[in-house]
């Protein structure tokens, strides 16, 4: 059995391989998946840090159905917060998806969306910035 910062630090690699963080629309939720044919390091991230898997179905013309393991809202958070110090390449990503914003009571939750889209968009451009 891994000690909780070797599985931190696996989970992070991993994540920062096959890994992506976003604000999906229309909710605007906080979301976390990691995409992989293999189903034994998606039921480790799900044994370690909560969330489900899920079939994505045979992509790009694969024989093997594509999994995914997502995690959302402040799961998702606390997954990020927890493999950030270990990530390399989605390191910024985390950093931002932080000011994800929750709503509480007495919030305006118009606000609270204008703020999850902006954190949308900033992700996204991030994103493209690393590829173009």
């Amino acid at each position: 059995m891994l000690s909780r910062p070797a599985c931190r630090a696996y989970a992070a690699g991993f994540f920062d391989g096959e890994g992506s963080v976003f604000v999906e629309a229309p909710r605007l939720r906080l979301v976390v998946k990691v995409t992989q044919i293999q189903p034994e390091p998606l039921h480790f991230l799900r044994d370690h840090f909560s969330g489900y898997i899920k079939s994505g179905g045979a992509k790009g013309g694969r024989v093997n159905p594509v999994l995914q393991w997502v995690i959302d809202g402040k799961k998702a958070l606390g997954f990020l917060r927890d493999v950030r110090p270990y990530l390399i390449l989605k390191k910024e990503e985390a950093l931002l998806a932080d000011t994800y914003p929750f709503w509480s009571a007495g919030q305006d939750i118009e606000i609270v969306r204008e703020k999850r889209a902006e954190l949308r968009l900033a992700l996204k451009e991030l994103k493209e910035g690393r590829i173009g």
